[in-house]
């Protein structure tokens, strides 16, 4: 009886841990997301001189049309070729 006590109890207490690392996993990730998010953004500053070669708009996302305008903008502004 012992034995299928300390069998059952180990089971439920695996079940436990692994449960307890899901939630913080589910939880932690939205953080994660937003701090890699952040690494990404680059802010540079370009003097009138400087041109670009090209203008990338990338998509997927509800701000596209938001994009896109940006980089009408900055190509009549004369900041790419």
């Amino acid at each position: 009886m012992r034995i299928a006590a300390s069998s059952t109890r180990k089971r439920a207490s695996r079940k436990r841990r692994i449960l307890v690392i899901a939630i913080l996993c589910a939880g932690l990730w939205p953080l994660l997301g937003w701090v890699a998010a952040q690494l990404l953004i680059v802010k540079s500053d370009m003097s009138l001189a400087d041109e670009a070669d090209a203008i990338v708009v990338l998509s997927g996302s509800s701000t596209y049309i938001e994009r896109a305008d940006w980089a009408a903008k900055l190509y009549h502004e004369g900041r790419a070729r």
